[in-house]
């Protein structure tokens, strides 16, 4: 986990240091066992800081969640505004 590694002492080299592991855990979850020729298919990770209330949970993995196009268009582009 991410929170295992010393983000002050880290710093910049954090995401680089935890990727590997970080990807093959995300495989796992998301093709269990059959990973073959799906190494690429976890490449990168986008990280947003959203309000909890758009998240939904996805019913067969307690630990992930997802935004609803709907939940987008409710709470506007206030959010989402550069």
């Amino acid at each position: 986990p991410v929170d295992v590694v010393d983000i002050n002492s880290a710093g910049s080299r954090l995401w680089s240091e935890v990727f590997p592991a970080f990807r093959e855990r995300q495989l796992q979850k998301n093709y269990g066992f059959d990973v073959a020729g799906r190494e690429q298919n976890v490449d990168a990770v986008l990280l947003c800081e959203v309000p909890k209330s758009m998240l939904d949970p996805l019913p067969d993995r307690e630990d992930a969640t997802f935004i609803a196009l709907e939940r987008l268009e409710t709470f506007g582009a206030e959010y989402f505004a550069a």
